[in-house]
């Protein structure tokens, strides 16, 4: 059988009757249309059997994904979300249950996309996003929700043949409190949130009195074996045939792309 065409029919159906005016946003609800189609989310939870999840299971958490999601809407801005949103969500978070900020995420873009106060800053392509998220990913998306920016740095080898290509000895890395040893991920999560179109780099543009920041991130533990070579090079007036090791001040900054995907899958902070 098609399981996608199940989880079709089963989005078109929710739209069709959870939304419907004439029904009550309560649990109770809920739970009595998701009741009308346990034969659909069977078929489409036996391929996690496997997993140790059981189809009653999953069904039980799918009833409080809908529920959840739905009360984040107020009830006078509901509307039928589009499949192209709600048909990839409902077959990605099965896979997420047991991973609380990630789960929340597909929470967040469903009530989104019920919210017709919001449903304009919707792209197609939040759900696969979301995929590709690990929890230190949606850190350092919390991280900017707050902070607007991240301050980075990072150390290069430029040629002075400028013909050749520069190269990155420390990739990009920003000090998150208790990552601040975590090079390894940090820097990976950076290189994934730009791939994803989500952030940027920019220009350092940081206040005065906290110039200090980027002092911090030099001082940090990636930067030691770097920082030690170019302190020699200083002090004993050396200096590189064909290159010149550079340590880079930026900032990350959320794309066009990266606000609306925070505006959309990031609860508003009260």
């Amino acid at each position: 059988m098609d399981t996608d065409k199940i989880i079709l029919e089963l989005a078109l159906n929710l739209s069709k009757d959870i939304y419907r005016d004439s029904l009550q946003p309560s649990v109770q609800t809920l739970g009595q249309e998701l009741e009308q189609l346990v034969s659909a989310l069977k078929i489409i939870t036996l391929p996690f059997a496997a997993m140790g999840m059981s189809s009653d299971y999953l069904l039980a958490r799918f009833g409080i994904f809908l529920s959840r999601s739905i009360q984040k809407v107020k009830q006078e801005n509901r509307t039928p979300p589009h499949p192209s949103i709600s048909v990839p969500i409902l077959q990605n978070v099965q896979l997420v249950f047991d991973k609380e900020n990630l789960c929340e995420l597909y929470s967040n873009l469903l009530a989104s996309a019920s919210d017709k106060t919001k449903q304009s800053m919707i792209h197609p392509s939040f759900v696969t996003i979301i995929s590709q998220l690990d929890p230190l990913d949606v850190l350092l998306l919390e991280q900017l929700r707050t902070a607007a920016m991240l301050p980075f740095m990072e150390v290069k080898s430029i040629p002075k043949d400028s013909a050749s290509l520069s190269y990155s000895i420390v990739e990009p890395f920003c000090l998150i409190a208790g990552h601040e040893k975590d090079y390894e991920n940090i820097a990976a999560s950076l290189r994934n949130l730009q791939r994803l179109g989500l952030l940027q780099k920019s220009t350092a543009m940081v206040q005065a009195n906290k110039l200090d920041t980027f002092q911090e991130i030099y001082n940090s533990a990636p930067f030691a074996s770097t920082r030690n070579i170019l302190e020699k090079m200083q002090r004993e007036q050396l200096s590189l045939e064909s290159t010149s090791i550079t340590a880079i001040k930026g900032c990350f900054v959320l794309t066009v792309l990266g606000r609306k995907f925070l505006l959309s899958c990031l609860e508003p902070r009260p």
